[in-house]
C-alpha cells in the first residue's frame, strides 16, 4: 500500500513537472529591453532571451519572409504587454523592428 502511494506521487509528480515550460516568454520583458536598448542601454545576457523571442516570430508567405505579416505578429505578441504605459514603446520598437528579420546584434 505504502509503495503503490509513492509510486503514484512519484508519477504524478513527473506528469506535473513535465507540463510546466522551461521558460515562458513574456513581451512585458521584451518591451522593457529592446525599449531600454533603443535608448542606448543593455540589458546583457538576461535581455538575451526576452530580445531573442521577439525576433523569432517570423512570417512567411509562398516560402518567403514577408516583412508586413512579420510585423503584424510581433505587434500582437507585444500586445500581450498590457501596461497602457508601454503603448508607445511598443510602437516605437515595432516600428524599428518588426520588419527585421533577425537580431541586429545586441
Amino acid at each position: 500500500m505504502k509503495t503503490s502511494k509513492v509510486v503514484a506521487s512519484f508519477f504524478l509528480g513527473t506528469l506535473l513537472a513535465a507540463a510546466i515550460p522551461a521558460h515562458a516568454k513574456d513581451p512585458c520583458g521584451t518591451v522593457l529591453c529592446l525599449g531600454g536598448s533603443m535608448m542606448g542601454g543593455s540589458g546583457g545576457s538576461m535581455c538575451k532571451s526576452a530580445i531573442d523571442d521577439y525576433f523569432d516570430i517570423r512570417k512567411y508567405k509562398k516560402g518567403k519572409f514577408s516583412p508586413s505579416r512579420t510585423a503584424r505578429a510581433r505587434a500582437s505578441w507585444l500586445d500581450g504587454c498590457e501596461s497602457p504605459d508601454n503603448k508607445v514603446n511598443k510602437d516605437r520598437i515595432n516600428a524599428k523592428y518588426g520588419t527585421v528579420y533577425s537580431n541586429p546584434g545586441f
